[in-house]
Parts: structure tokens; sequence; C-alpha cells
């Protein structure tokens, strides 16, 4: 019995006090005499067992919905693309090389257990980063979260763009959501999708793949062109404007 009941403590992540603690009272619960029919004390260790195990279950589950239950995302693009994931204390629980540059640059980097802005900020001043931050990075964090709004200006007083003059942006949960399902940082999924709005053939993979500064000056030159065509359209109509204007003078 007693041994049952030191298994089934082994398997709680609390701390030794509180496991110590509770064990022990158990333990005098189940050994305390009682004035009950000799058929209903048999049920006294059952009832321990399942005081034990009930305690294994919250705890457990408290643990796993404070410390491991995914929150937050956040997606750091240059050309390694990287997303951590966050907890609800705002702390790395995992962190994902989505592109080939990402996953090498994170075979010598533990990013878990760290606060995110330290944890970006320890990503961006690690020698493996350097060449990548040349003048041109274009360096953009973003959130997708709950509380996006939150973290996007933590990030923005930070020195992701005080010092390494990033562009921090929000990202809905449904857009990361579709990221992950095409296997892209959503940051990239995200101006992915506005280019296939302009009509551009980029591939996903493509896409992912290239950095930062080429896909923004890609899109620029969409935006451009789309603007043009406003303006030549402007232009067009302006003279019957000024002519009809004339005319009632």
């Amino acid at each position: 019995m007693n041994n049952g009941i030191r298994k089934a403590f082994e398997q709680i992540q609390a701390t030794e006090q509180m496991k110590l603690h509770t064990y022990s009272y158990v333990l005098q619960e189940a050994k305390r005499p009682i004035k009950r029919p000799r058929k209903t004390a048999a049920l006294r260790p059952v009832s321990a067992v399942c005081a034990v195990l009930a305690l294994c279950f919250g705890i457990s589950f408290g643990s796993w919905y404070l410390f491991k239950a995914p929150v937050s995302y956040i997606s750091i693009d240059i050309n390694p693309s990287i997303e951590i994931t966050l907890n609800r204390l705002n702390r790395v629980t995992k962190a994902t090389g989505q592109n080939a540059d990402g996953r090498q640059l994170l075979t010598k980097m533990r990013l878990n257990g760290k606060n995110y802005i330290d944890a970006i900020e320890t990503l961006l001043q690690s020698k493996q980063m350097q060449p990548y931050l040349t003048s041109d990075a274009d360096l953009t964090v973003t959130v997708a979260s709950p509380k996006a709004a939150t973290l996007r200006s933590m990030l923005e007083d930070s020195a992701v763009t005080t010092y390494y003059h990033g562009l921090c942006k929000e990202a809905d949960m449904e857009t990361a959501a579709h990221a992950h399902q095409n296997s892209m940082s959503f940051g990239k999924y995200q101006i992915y999708l506005q280019l296939v709005s302009y009509g551009c053939t980029i591939t996903k993979e493509q896409c992912q793949e290239m950095p930062m500064c080429q896909l923004r000056t890609l899109l620029a030159q969409y935006e451009s062109t789309d603007d043009s065509s406003c303006d030549s359209h402007s232009n067009q109509t302006a003279p019957n404007r000024g002519h009809h204007h004339g005319s009632h003078e």
C-alpha cells in the first residue's frame, strides 16, 4: 500500500516539501483507527489512493496549464526564420527553426525557459546571428497572441527596435494556424498572402527561403505598381473635371 502511494507521488511535479507534507498526511489518515463496521474499514486505503490520484492529476494539470500550455507565438524573420512559443508567463516553451538557416542557428542555442524579450535579445546578440544583421536586414518580429498588443508594445520598447531597428507587427491566431499548416513563419506568411493578392506567382517554399529584405522589396514593387495605376487613373480623369469647371465659369 505504502509503495503504491509513494510511486504515485513520484509522478507529481511539485516542490519536495509539498509532496512530503501531503504524503505524510495521507499515510496518517490511512492508519487512523475508526469506529465503523468492518466492511467499510477496507474502503479507507482505496479512498487514500483516490485522493493521491486526484492530487496527482490536479497538480500535473495545473503545472501544464501554467507552464506548458501554448498561449502566444512570436515569429522572428531576417533570413533565418525562427518561431518561439510562449506560456502564460510569457516564457519560451519551444523554439523552432522555420527554414534551413533558422534550424541551423538553433542547434547552438537554447532559448527555453527565458522571458520572451530576453530570448529574442539573446538570439539577436548571438555571434551566429551577426552575419545576417546587415544594414538592409529588415528584421521583422510578428506576434500572434490573445494579448498581442501588450507583447508588441514591450517589444517596441526593447532592443529589437531601439538598437536593431526591427519592425514589430501583429498577426491573428487564425493566420498563425494557417502558417503552421504550411510550415511557414507567420511573419513571412503574411507577406505571401499580400503578394498573392497582387497576382504574384511566388510559391510558399520560395517565400519561406527568401530573406525579409527581398520579400519586402518585392511587395513594395507590387504596391508601387498598384498606386501608380490609381494615380494614372486619377490623372486621366482630372482634365475632364478641370474642363467642366472652366465651362461652368
